[in-house]
């Protein structure tokens, strides 16, 4: 009787251990704990891209308007006073216009020379997440990697992988919020341009 007692007090112990916010993790949920980070810093990376094809699109229809803007005959009878001022306003167009191509290029470019690669340092990581340490190893080595592999030193490999993807997508959206300050930029200064037209129109 005591015995079962000593059994079920031990079995409720344990459940309530189970279901505490301050255990410690075991292996494999820490593990699907990384793998829920890394999926979500991949989603991000995902999203970067989206908003930055959409920059691009907003982009394209703004200089679309300028092209036609500034190829057009009475654009450039309506501007005839101050066509130094037209010609200052172009210039510094282009010169956002080639700023925000650039940071779109840094937010779209692969950055695989962020990963590490190669010959796997034994005291860091086993080599069985990063490209670079995939493609290096022949198919018989990179299988017995497996099936040498503690789960611990899966977890510490996985979160190395985790802090990598992070700092590319912290990289990533810097150069997005340079992208969309460019974007407003020119946006703002195509709404001074084509105000400050009519407003020359209306005084003179």
């Amino acid at each position: 009787m005591t015995d079962d007692l000593d059994e079920q007090t031990a079995k409720k112990l344990k459940k309530l251990e189970k279901h505490s916010d301050t255990r410690m993790l075991d292996p494999w949920e820490r593990y699907r704990a990384l793998i829920d980070t890394y999926e979500a810093f991949f989603d991000m990376n995902e999203l970067a891209d989206r908003k930055t094809r959409f920059a691009l699109v907003m982009m394209g229809a703004l200089n679309a308007l300028n092209v036609i803007l500034g190829t057009q005959r009475m654009f450039g009878d309506l501007t005839a006073g101050i066509r130094p001022v037209i010609g200052v306003y172009f210039t510094l167009y282009a010169a956002l216009s080639l700023y925000f191509f650039i940071q779109a290029i840094a937010t779209l470019r692969p950055r695989i020379s962020m990963f590490p690669g190669g010959q796997p340092e034994a005291a860091s990581r086993v080599g069985v997440r990063f490209i670079g340490d995939v493609v290096s190893a022949a198919d018989d080595a990179y299988y017995q990697r497996w099936t040498g592999l503690q789960v611990g030193e899966l977890c510490r490999e996985t979160a190395q992988h985790v802090q990598v993807v992070a700092r590319v997508t912290d990289a990533k959206f810097k150069a997005l919020e340079r992208v969309y300050n460019g974007l407003t930029a020119m946006t703002s200064l195509s709404a001074i341009m084509i105000t400050g037209v009519a407003i020359y129109r209306l005084i003179s």
